[in-house]
């Protein structure tokens, strides 16, 4: 599991976030720390993904990391469909950002992201020409 430092109780209600992907029968916890334990890895060397029961279990308990956010849900895809996606640019990637990730409520990080590399996301379009 990803290891805690110890903060108030106050300190661990601001920040608690979760989102909700409907029905789910997986969820993920990304946190703030380093990871500890068996099946939790390191991402990008800021934060750390797991996605064990300890890790739920330790947060329940009051025992987990400083700042987490779990996620439910599944997304999968089939061979070459998200290099595709990618390809033709039906993602938007930005760097990582501990403040978006943890700080952000998760109904305002879509436009956030895209306000913090510069784009007003009022002015995408949903369709494109061959103009």
């Amino acid at each position: 599991m990803c290891s805690s430092n110890s903060t108030s109780s106050r300190a661990r209600r601001r920040t608690r976030r979760s989102i909700s992907a409907g029905r789910s029968s997986r969820a993920a916890v990304s946190c703030s720390t380093r990871p500890t334990g068996q099946d939790t890895i390191e991402v990008a060397g800021r934060w750390a993904l797991s996605g064990t029961i300890d890790i739920l279990k330790a947060i329940a308990d009051g025992q987990g990391p400083d700042r987490w956010l779990v996620a439910l849900g599944y997304a999968g895809w089939g061979a070459g469909q998200l290099d595709g996606e990618m390809l033709r640019h039906g993602w938007f990637n930005i760097a990582g950002d501990e403040r978006l990730l943890f700080d952000t409520d998760a109904d305002d990080r879509w436009t956030e992201g895209f306000e913090r590399a510069g784009i007003d996301p009022r002015l995408l379009a949903s369709q494109t020409g061959t103009a």
